[in-house]
């Protein structure tokens, strides 16, 4: 019988169901990047096409999981051998084990296998384990160790060019018995040369018994046969099909407010829906993974957005997030919807418009509002409304700012409280930790005022005193500790001060609070979780949702704002030092507010079970997009000749960490014509993250050059505070002068003047986080471009010196330097204020070129 034509046979894939026989929870264990990439992508592909649910964890994203402990890894004080660095350790991962309770762990790409520690933890939790590979101690490790025959995914079906002659032989002729349709294929060298009948044979054969849906399958029904007693009953058909609902948020940042509020939904989701997959789009999805163990994608990514939007049966935006105009400028208007925008209600409304686009419902709940005058902000935000089918902000306040924006919306609007109120409180810990009486108090970075800073402070410090009180400053967030330090540094000796680690427990977080006489605090949900233990607190309104809150409560007394005269503070301190409780009237609140928290929850997770289960699309290909233009080459600079130029693209690029060494730090490179971008892949770094890049330079021993770069950073100006972003030069690995990110845009011309010393030389540039920088997810969190680089002879008249176009650069100690005067610093200061040396009148020439040059 004669095959149908290439057309029919495709339409009738895109429509075949594919099902499993046995559906099962799922956690494929990928292996980041290497060769084998693409075959774990068409194996997590299967898997949801056939209605297994998924969990993709990559070791990419999480690298402390191929440490394993020191019985099983790298032998002390040597490198880990290559065995030891593909074996998996759960215990980094183990809140993903415990929340997503997997029947199947599939260990994919790269030869990874189980270490000792975690084989025995899978068999004894009666977890099923299976590697797809036999490499070296695949059989030993897991319960099965199969390398699965070659196979095409259904995307290479569906999509013109066909495969290859040579891809589709690789398929046929596997296993014991080759299809003799093989050596037909063969005959040929290209898909176009294939005779129709031969193509059509072909494709019919691999969509019946050759895709990867049908390898996976087989892998899973050996692995019944090994361990039945793990896998669940087929005749029940195993786990039910997922509901896949998508939480996007401010999440994974390490504040603690915006994780309360993302375990509050998930907590009441779990308890309600047994079948709901929840996927997070996160400012950091690897620690959203790691602290609460659910799927996570990085916010910022479109095309991981679309593969998620696509499965997704609805979306919750918020809570946590803020539809404001004060970003929408840099977000390009409106049209940052479609741009790419990475912040700003424009940025908020991409994945509605994904999910919506593939038919899955759009719910908002718990958003804040205002400021929204401008006009580009708010046409993103309704239409965002427009595509909710419920839509709930977090006070009246923000409601009356949305107006007249719901009257066109197909949902009412309506006002819930915090999810945090609707969140189960832990138990107390016993025994109570051992502190003598002591104040609570949080601060978090505000504006660059340190008078201010330090009048607040002295109120508090001066409040504590006069009861004989301790101070245990508690941060919400690792950005509050450098303004909490400088609290302890600034008190007196009389007045003890423990500044907390930011990551505490929540329990042991609530016990802190729990046992404080009072809470001093400028995060809101400090605030509300004391107020949850019915505990005294003060609030210091930095934002309006913060007096808010006070005033949901019925107390507008408690709460100061930060302009307010310190006696005013003080005096509104010692009122809450003297109450042994809150009134009953605020209790009262407190009660009803967390009545309705908790019935808004329910009315959520009510529309969320309401929405039909949306099963994947077999007939889905994913479409990568084109490569982004390179950006234009600069214009020739008479100043700069060609033959002179080296070019910036051999250099050598690294990442880590100098605070934790086996952290893997993701950093991002583009290379053109107009020079080699590097950039922290995070939009929110951690201390001691870094990204070096690494030039080599030839040199002739005892001779002068002069090494001359153009750089170009890409850091809004007053979006960071000074001091969390830096960059370092140097030259053979000694630093030169270090240079604030934040301070100036403007193009900078650096140059250094040496002596060789040897053969070889290094030139260096550094982009570091100095402290943990918060994620407001617009991307990269800076971008440092080297544009041009050349190298000159030059009579050198010392061992080293260098200059710097930008008043900001600082020498490293022991590296003197010239720097450009600039408006901001007639004359630069090295550390501790000492004038840096006056330009030489060589020098001032040459900044004389280049400020002619800046101003054309």
């Amino acid at each position: 019988m004669r095959p149908p034509s290439l057309d029919d046979q495709r339409a009738a894939l895109r429509s075949a169901p594919c099902e499993a026989p046995v559906r099962y929870r799922i956690l494929l264990v990928r292996g980041g990047r290497h060769p084998g990439a693409p075959h774990d992508q068409a194996v997590l592909d299967a898997l949801h096409c056939l209605g297994h649910t998924v969990f993709d964890l990559d070791v990419g994203r999480h690298p402390a999981v191929l440490a394993g402990p020191a019985a099983d890894g790298p032998p002390a004080g040597g490198p880990a051998p290559a065995a030891a660095r593909r074996r998996f350790h759960h215990e980094p991962v183990t809140a993903v084990v415990d929340r997503f309770a997997p029947h199947v762990v599939l260990l994919a790409g790269d030869g990874l296998v189980p270490d000792k520690a975690t084989a025995r933890f899978l068999r004894e939790a009666g977890i099923a384990t299976a590697c797809l590979h036999d490499g070296p101690g695949a059989a030993e490790s897991a319960d099965l160790a199969l390398r699965p025959a070659p196979a095409l995914a259904r995307a290479d079906l569906l999509q013109d060019p066909l495969p290859s002659p040579g891809e589709f032989a690789r398929v046929l002729g596997a296993g014991p018995s080759p299809d003799p349709l093989r050596d037909e294929v063969l005959a040929h060298r290209s898909a176009s040369a294939l005779p129709a009948d031969v193509a059509r044979r072909a494709f019919r054969r691999v969509a019946e018994a050759h895709l990867y849906e049908h390898r996976v399958e087989a892998v899973l029904a050996a692995l019944r046969g090994r361990r039945p007693d793990a896998l669940p009953d087929p005749r029940a058909g195993g786990a039910p099909r997922p509901r896949t609902v998508l939480f996007s948020g401010y999440y994974g940042a390490g504040n603690r407010g915006d994780d309360l509020l993302l375990e509050s939904l998930l907590a009441h989701l779990e308890a309600a829906l047994p079948d709901v997959h929840p996927v997070v789009a996160a400012a950091d999805a690897g620690e959203v993974e790691r602290t609460h163990g659910v799927q996570a994608f990085r916010r910022a990514d479109p095309t991981a957005a679309e593969d998620h939007a696509r499965r997704a049966t609805a979306m919750v935006l918020g809570p946590g997030g803020h539809w404001h105009d004060y970003s929408i400028r840099r977000a390009g208007g409106a049209a940052g919807m479609v741009r790419g925008a990475r912040v700003s209600p424009a940025h908020m409304a991409q994945l509605p418009l994904l999910v919506s686009a593939y038919g899955g419902a759009v719910h908002v709940y718990g958003m804040g509002v205002g400021p929204l005058a401008d006009p580009a902000a708010r046409a993103a935000v309704h239409l965002t409304g427009r595509l909710a089918r419920s839509v709930s902000v977090r006070d009246p306040e923000s409601l009356d700012v949305l107006q007249p924006l719901p009257a066109s919306w197909p949902a009412e609007v309506v006002v819930a409280p915090d999810a945090v109120y609707g969140l189960a409180l832990p138990a107390p810990r016993r025994p109570a930790p051992r502190r003598p009486p002591y104040l609570a108090v949080n601060l978090r970075p505000w504006l660059d005022d340190a008078a201010g800073r330090r009048r607040l402070v002295d109120a508090l410090v001066d409040g504590a005193r006069r009861r004989g009180l301790a101070i245990v400053a508690v941060p919400m967030q690792a950005t509050d500790v450098p303004v909490l330090e400088e609290l302890a540094a600034w008190a007196p000796e009389d007045v003890d001060v423990e500044v907390l680690p930011p990551g505490l427990p929540l329990d042991e977080f609530l016990d802190v609070l729990r046992h404080a006489e009072a809470l001093v605090s400028m995060r809101l949900h400090a605030n509300l979780l004391m107020h949850r233990l019915r505990r005294p607190a003060l609030g210091l309104a930095y934002d309006p949702k913060v007096r808010s809150h006070f005033v949901q409560l019925g107390r507008p007394d408690a709460v100061c704002a930060l302009a307010d005269p310190p006696e005013q503070v003080l005096a509104a301190l010692e009122r809450r030092l003297d109450e042994t409780g809150l009134p009953p009237e605020t209790l009262e609140r407190l009660d009803a507010l967390e009545l309705e928290a908790s019935r808004q929850l329910d009315r959520l997770i009510g529309a969320l079970a309401a929405e039909p289960r949306r099963d994947p699309d077999p007939g889905w290909v994913r479409h990568l997009p084109p490569a982004a233009a390179p950006r234009p080459a600069p214009a020739p600079d008479p100043w700069w000749p060609a033959a002179e130029s080296v070019d910036p693209g051999r250099a050598v690029l690294t990442s880590g960490s100098t605070v934790d060494a086996a952290r893997r730090v993701e950093a991002t490179r583009r290379t053109s014509a107009a020079g080699d971008e590097i950039a922290l892949a995070s939009g929110g770094p951690r201390r001691g993250d870094y990204v070096e890049w690494t030039l080599p330079v030839d040199t002739a021993p005892g001779e002068g050059l002069r090494m001359e770069l153009s750089l170009r950073g890409e850091c809004v100006e007053g979006s960071r505070p000074a001091g969390e972003l830096v960059y370092t030069l140097s030259v053979g690995g000694r630093a030169l002068f270090t240079h604030d990110v934040t301070a100036w845009n403007e193009r900078q011309s650096v140059w250094v003047a040496l002596r060789a010393a040897s053969a070889t030389t290094s030139l260096g540039l550094r982009l570091e986080a100095l402290r943990d920088c918060g994620d407001g997810g617009r991307g990269p969190a800076a971008t440092l471009a080297v544009e041009r680089v050349r190298v000159v002879p030059w009579e050198a008249r010392g061992e080293l010196a260098w200059g710097s176009s930008s008043p900001y650069a600082v020498p490293a100690d022991g590296a003197d330097g010239t720097s450009a005067p600039g408006p901001a610093s007639p004359r630069p200061s090295a550390p501790g204020g000492a004038p840096a040396r006056t330009p030489t009148r060589r020098a001032l020439r040459r900044i004389l070129r280049w400020a002619r040059r800046v101003v054309r």
